[in-house]
């Protein structure tokens, strides 16, 4: 999945700026932080986790909105923008295992890519066949990507402490290239990031029986294209007793894997220094 599929083909940026993209972006990174249990009630002054699922169903709409065909009274790009959600999703599912060549790129782009799962339009049942289908490699790719990103930063951490070094002072230690080799406190931040990237792969789970774009909905589900504020607050209700019952105490990644039915450890396909990091005893 290359930098066309995310970025319009030839015209990079196209997607990136439209009113869907927006809109989905900031419904992604708002339930990123919810994954992360970032204090957002602290930081904003007001708003628990109800209405700020509230808000993410909101801006779910709003994105959808984006997609309606323009011979529907949509956008003038809403047909684009369709088209563009299914190709990312596709080639997405055509990629390899977490293991391949081009994985770490690909381990950024899974987010975004489960976002776009919920705005796919197809049938009910094609839908929820092609979501089941792809929770297992978007965990191994979150797994993936929880260890690169611990690695990145301990190795910029220890860039920073080499600059700050006087020139006669000991060398500070390379950071390891071997995932599997980083020390205890990289590989628990490793862990914890996991943990919130899965809890955030759970969140999108319920969202797929929470909000459905046109003509894919269960029963219940608010309407991406369209809706009410009460229906919008039932899903947020839905959502944030999803969250408090099933998510908010989930310790350990196993726990969260468990939510999100995506299987256990041993039945991904990760590599293993990505499994020895996140499920080996520590030192």
């Amino acid at each position: 999945m290359g930098a066309s599929a995310a970025t319009g083909g030839d015209r990079p940026g196209r997607y990136r700026s439209s009113r869907f993209a927006l809109a989905a972006h900031d419904a992604r990174l708002l339930l990123l932080r919810l994954a992360h249990k970032e204090p957002l009630h602290a930081e904003c002054g007001g708003g628990g986790r109800s209405s700020n699922l509230s808000l993410c169903v909101s801006l779910l709409q709003l994105a959808g909105h984006g997609l309606t065909p323009k011979g529907d009274g949509g956008a003038a790009d809403g047909d684009g923008e369709g088209r563009y959600v299914a190709s990312v999703v596709d080639a997405f599912a055509a990629a390899g295992a977490a293991g391949g060549g081009d994985a770490h790129k690909i381990a950024e782009a899974a987010p975004h890519v489960a976002l776009l799962t919920l705005f796919v339009s197809e049938a009910p049942a094609a839908r929820a066949e092609r979501w089941a289908s792809l929770k297992a490699k978007l965990a191994g790719y979150a797994l993936r990507r929880a260890v690169d990103r611990a690695r990145s930063r301990a190795a910029a951490k220890a860039a920073v402490a080499s600059a700050k070094r006087d020139d006669d002072a000991p060398a500070a230690p390379e950071a390891a290239d071997d995932p599997a080799a980083l020390d205890a406190p990289t590989a628990t931040r490793a862990r914890t990031y996991a943990r919130a990237a899965l809890s955030y792969l759970a969140l999108v789970d319920k969202m797929h029986g929470a909000v459905a774009p046109r003509g894919a909905g269960a029963d219940g589900a608010v309407p991406l294209q369209s809706g009410d504020d009460a229906a919008i607050a039932a899903a947020a209700a839905g959502l944030t007793a999803f969250y408090d019952a099933s998510l908010k105490d989930a310790e350990t990644i196993d726990a969260v894997l468990a939510v999100f039915g995506a299987g256990d450890a041993a039945s991904l396909d990760i590599p293993e220094d990505v499994r020895a990091t996140l499920f080996a005893p520590l030192p």
